[in-house]
């Protein structure tokens, strides 16, 4: 006999083949520190000369994953679904207990340096972002921030750029 629980469940063998096992794809996961770059267009790099058009720093804030960016917070799958070409560049570090509350301080910190710089031009200002973030989690030489302060790209964040990041991989992954 056996109890009713144990039964075998029955399934319509019309539908059986056409569930899916996996109910949403998967979720990407991105750590707080992380820097996104998103590549640039065959126009961009003609005009420009830049591979790389936008740099972001993910940060997360109430449980959420920001990518902060020329001193805007974006829902990072709103940023990603705006950007699909995006790659991720990890932060290869120990993170402490209070990194996630340091990087926070730090994005809320660059903001309100970034108000005050009325003399900084609009195609240097996620550079000044992502630089300045950086340098106050001192995760960049501020010798070499200062070389590079009101000149700094989204092409400085990439491996091989002139900037040495401290705990950074050499390698970026693809995000899609």
């Amino acid at each position: 006999m056996g109890f009713l629980w144990s039964q075998p469940e029955r399934h319509d063998s019309d539908h059986t083949l056409q569930t899916n096992l996996l109910q949403s794809s998967p979720e990407s996961i991105f750590h707080c520190g992380d820097l996104i770059l998103v590549p640039a267009s065959a126009l961009q790099i003609t005009l420009n000369r830049d591979i790389w058009s936008k740099v972001a720093i993910v940060v997360h804030k109430h449980n959420k994953a920001y990518a902060f960016s020329n001193g805007n917070y974006s829902p990072i799958q709103q940023f990603l679904l705006n950007y699909p070409n995006a790659v991720c560049r990890p932060l290869d570090c120990i993170r402490y207990t209070g990194f996630v509350r340091d990087v926070q301080d730090a994005a809320c910190k660059t903001q309100e340096l970034l108000l005050n710089n009325i003399k900084l031009s609009i195609e240097a200002r996620e550079g000044y972002c992502a630089g300045t973030v950086l340098g106050i989690l001192g995760l960049i030489h501020l010798q070499t921030l200062a070389i590079h302060f009101d000149q700094l790209r989204p092409r400085h964040f990439a491996p091989g750029g002139p900037l040495e990041l401290k705990d950074y991989t050499s390698e970026c992954w693809n995000v899609h």
